[in-house]
């Protein structure tokens, strides 16, 4: 009885630690959320991947995704998220720059960017896509 208990328990342990080491090796799925979601309710989505769109900017002092192509002529960066991609990602800034996109990475809450301006920051980032633009 004790050896059959014994093999039970080593049974279920064996599959608890493969489940744990299975989960912990799967990459994070991103949840789709808005700018302004990101903004408004940071700590909700802190050290969360997520895809979010709005307009990006690619420049010195100022890599950010704005909520709109205004906040970023006029440099309102309290509607941005600072931006930080990896090299392959900035090889494509002449297509990506000045333009809508969506973006894919991981959201901190608690790093502001550049001087502390920015509402958080997009890291990590796996792909940058152009948005399209409806024909009306």
């Amino acid at each position: 009885m004790r050896k059959k208990l014994l093999f039970g328990l080593i049974i279920s342990l064996t599959f608890v630690v493969w489940a744990v080491v299975n989960h912990a090796q799967q990459p994070a799925v991103a949840s789709q959320v808005s700018l302004v979601q990101l903004i408004s309710n940071p700590s909700q989505y802190d050290n969360h991947r997520v895809i979010v769109a709005g307009f990006l900017t690619l420049e010195f002092e100022n890599s950010a995704l704005y909520l709109h192509a205004d906040d970023a002529a006029h440099f309102i960066t309290k509607n941005a998220l600072w931006v930080t991609a990896r090299s392959g990602i900035k090889g494509r800034s002449d297509e990506i720059n000045h333009h809508y996109v969506q973006i894919v990475g991981l959201f901190k809450a608690s790093d502001h960017g550049h001087l502390g301006g920015y509402s958080g920051m997009i890291g990590e980032v796996e792909r940058i896509d152009l948005t399209p633009e409806h024909k009306w």
